[in-house]
């Protein structure tokens, strides 16, 4: 575990959301955010997504040509 951000115990439920659909650990997905390498996108509720119209925002999260995504509660 990185001492340095302690990413397990301080890590939130969005953080190990991500992390899982990344397929990588918490403890690397929390320490490549810090270090600003995982890129996000947001889009907006009501606009087009692969043909689709989004019923919420969508997060989207980029980091060494993976990707996931999180739809937000309004």
């Amino acid at each position: 575990m990185n001492k340095r951000v302690g990413c397990s115990d301080n890590a939130g439920e969005m953080d190990r959301l991500v992390a899982k659909g990344l397929g990588i650990s918490v403890e690397e997905y929390v320490e490549a955010l810090l270090s600003k390498r995982v890129k996000t996108q947001h889009i907006a509720k009501g606009s087009m997504d692969n043909g689709t119209t989004l019923l919420k925002t969508r997060i989207i999260f980029r980091y060494q040509g993976r990707q996931t995504f999180l739809d937000l509660d309004n």
